[in-house]
């Protein structure tokens, strides 16, 4: 009995909260062009939308707004960057958004940080966007890298 109300009191003091699934952000990707050449720059764009009907706060400092898979989930890119842990919030009223945009050249993740740069090889690829602190994720945007 203890458990259960344990659980039901956590299931009410998480419902509504920005790392609730349904905490009222939504998260969406794009990604232009989606095709292009190994090595050329590309343009993501990652909008993140209180879709709630009270403030929510998201983290606007993240190093890469979005992650790139293989078909099969597999986690590609980016490349791994230095980036400052510093946190910077902002608070979105109903209905606003805020929009990150950063130029990306397709460069792929490594096992060794120290490896020269890598990019990724032709094929097809998922583009996730991500926000906030990787807790939301939106629907996959799909790429074509070619020779």
């Amino acid at each position: 009995m203890r458990c259960c109300c344990v659980v039901a009191f956590m299931l009410v003091a998480c419902h509504g909260q920005p790392t609730s699934p349904r905490g009222g952000l939504e998260v969406t990707a794009a990604v232009a062009p989606s095709v292009f050449r190994v090595g050329e720059a590309v343009t993501v764009t990652v909008v993140v939308a209180n879709r709630a009907d009270e403030p929510r706060t998201i983290e606007t400092s993240v190093c890469e707004p979005f992650q790139v898979t293989t078909t099969g989930g597999t986690v590609v890119g980016p490349a791994g960057r230095i980036c400052t842990a510093m946190s910077v919030q902002k608070t979105l009223v109903p209905g606003e958004q805020f929009v990150f945009v950063t130029t990306w050249s397709g460069d792929a993740r490594s096992a060794v940080p120290t490896s020269p740069p890598a990019f990724l090889a032709p094929g097809t690829y998922l583009v996730h966007g991500l926000a906030p602190l990787r807790t939301f994720r939106s629907a996959p945007v799909t790429i074509q890298v070619i020779p």
